[in-house]
């Protein structure tokens, strides 16, 4: 009896680990992605030297979603 309630407790205490670590790796991973495309778009702006409004539009909006997310 009390091995199939701790079988049980060990299993729920794994699956809320679980879900924690998984919701923390998505959520690392989405703030990743944006550094890269903050970094591909400062490339982009680069490579022809000149920096246009857009390009500060694009750099303010990923640079917000890195630091809000």
């Amino acid at each position: 009896m009390w091995s199939s309630v701790a079988a049980v407790v060990i299993t729920v205490a794994i699956a809320v680990v679980s879900h924690v670590a998984t919701k923390k790796y998505y959520r690392l991973k989405r703030k990743a992605q944006l550094a890269v495309d903050l970094f591909s778009a400062a490339v982009k702006a680069l490579e022809d030297d000149v920096l246009t409004v857009e390009e500060v539009k694009t750099f303010e909006e990923l640079a917000r979603r890195v630091v809000r997310d």
